[in-house]
């Protein structure tokens, strides 16, 4: 069963808050000091500290949040111990909801956190080199496509749970074993007719 550890969160949370207090401290030494600086730098400087701030805010929201979500999810899991498909929410209401939802937040965070990173160094770097002709600037645009394909990635995510909607699986009756056969209802936003079927993959 599934056991919280409050130690793990208090460390998660001091190693996120050095992150979330030096990406704050960044950017406003970055802001109080902008006269001294060019435009680009200033604004490289204040990105880097939001990525540094971004990430030190996730890692404390992390450590509390998923403290607070697996101790009552052990108190779920305590509470039906011979009854695993309760200890799912959906599950317990009969229903195993779609990932689209989720991957394609995920998607996004991760597209804008790569990019936050990528592009001010690839703005900074890259007219700098070419100045120069250096051709170390084609393995800096080489690496900023991976900003590009994360980017496609979240955009195809976000097209995907428009296009099918908050997408579940209902049970027509729980628990079940596995090799059994299982009966229910697909609920789903199609516009078209499914002329092969639809797969269906339950994990």
């Amino acid at each position: 069963m599934t056991q919280p550890s409050k130690a793990a969160a208090a460390f998660l949370t001091l190693f996120g808050i050095p992150f979330l207090g030096g990406g704050l401290f960044v950017i406003y030494a970055q802001i109080a000091s902008r006269g001294n600086f060019r435009t680009g730098n200033t604004i490289l400087g204040v990105m880097v500290g939001l990525v540094l701030a971004v990430i030190g805010a996730g890692l404390t929201y992390a450590a509390i949040g998923g403290y607070g979500r697996l101790k009552k999810q052990a108190a779920i899991e305590e509470s039906n111990p011979l009854s695993p498909w309760l200890w799912r929410k959906d599950w317990a209401s009969r229903r195993a909801e779609s990932l689209n939802k989720k991957s394609e937040i995920t998607y996004w965070i991760i597209c804008i956190l790569c990019n936050l990173i990528l592009l001010p160094v690839v703005v900074a770097l890259v007219p700098q080199m070419a100045r120069t002709a250096d051709p170390r600037a084609f393995i800096l645009l080489g690496f900023s496509l991976i900003g590009v394909i994360l980017l496609v990635n979240a955009i195809r995510a976000t097209i995907r749970h428009r296009r099918f909607g908050n997408t579940y699986f209902e049970f027509n009756a729980l628990p079940f074993s596995p090799g059994d056969h299982v009966g229910g209802r697909i609920h789903l936003k199609l516009e078209a007719q499914a002329q092969h079927g639809i797969d269906l993959r339950l994990s």
